[in-house]
């Protein structure tokens, strides 16, 4: 037997092995089709109704028709230009240079100067970021300092630009300049009886504060703050306060009124009132992101 078992043991194991294999085969095959039947009607009953399962998971996944695509694009697109409109009424919208030359245009527009203006202003810029706001700045200064007078007005003559601003701080300089620009503008327009009685009669304590984020979980806006102070009549006060609100102006945006410090009158015996503001200048990217 030992004699067998040596000679022919490799011949034995495999046999053994195979047959266990088998053996496990059989225990599966038995496990996993227990209760199936050899029967033709019923194996096609089975395969009738596994068919029918598969055509319902294909008809609940199925891609979306051409006709859905496109009006999900048209709705999709459609709510962009709604979030871009919007918020254009309040922000730029604009970023780099193209920022800068908003400013500057609309800067342009109020003190009377044309796009030959803009654009050396712009190639100033370019190369002397600082040089360019000196520059536009006293054109501000001259023109709104010169109407103010002929006017009778008080007007504070910095600008608002009280401070040093970092290169890359001078394109929202430049932004404050323009609502600065703009308010003034507005504030010696105002003539509420229209024989230059009920008018403001001053513009004072202009400050262009340095950019700031509105909120740091908010990176796709962010703001700064002009101050301004108006004394005169009350009703003309509170027309300008109003024309914040419109977009009837050269820029179709309003001016975001942030807040209402004091109200008050400078002299009793005067019919005037003084009232300080904090208005905000915003920069929205969320719509180009």
């Amino acid at each position: 037997m030992d004699e067998i078992w040596q000679r022919h043991k490799a011949f034995i194991l495999q046999v053994v092995t195979g047959g266990i294999v088998l053996l496990i085969a059989l225990v599966v095959m038995s496990n996993v089709f227990s209760g199936s039947s050899d029967d033709p009607a019923e194996l096609q009953r089975v395969n009738k109704n596994n068919k029918d399962k598969l055509d319902k998971m294909v008809r609940e996944k199925q891609a979306p028709s051409a006709a859905s695509i496109a009006e999900q694009k048209r709705r999709a697109d459609s709510a962009e230009a709604q979030i871009r409109s919007m918020a254009s009424e309040v922000a730029s919208l604009a970023s780099g240079d193209a920022y800068v030359r908003e400013n500057l245009t609309w800067i342009a527009n109020v003190i009377g100067k044309g796009g030959a203006e803009v654009e050396a202003w712009m190639n100033l810029y370019k190369n002397l970021p600082q040089t360019c706001l000196s520059k536009v700045r006293e054109e501000v200064r001259s023109a709104l300092v010169g109407r103010s007078a002929q006017l009778g007005r008080d007007l504070d003559e910095t600008m608002g630009l009280v401070q040093g601003y970092d290169d890359e701080d001078i394109p929202v300089a430049l932004h404050g300049l323009a609502i600065v620009a703009e308010v003034v503008d507005r504030a010696f327009a105002v003539d509420v009886a229209g024989d230059g009685k009920k008018v403001v009669s001053a513009v004072a304590d202009l400050r262009i504060q340095p950019r700031n984020a509105l909120n740091p979980d908010l990176a796709w806006i962010y703001g700064f703050r002009v101050h301004v102070s108006f004394t005169g009549d009350p009703d003309a006060v509170t027309m300008l306060k109003r024309s914040f609100n419109s977009l009837d102006n050269r820029q179709r945006r309003m001016i975001v009124l942030e807040e209402q410090e004091s109200l008050l009158r400078p002299r009793r015996e005067e019919d005037e009132v003084k009232v300080q503001l904090q208005l905000m200048g915003l920069v929205h990217r969320g719509v180009n992101q």
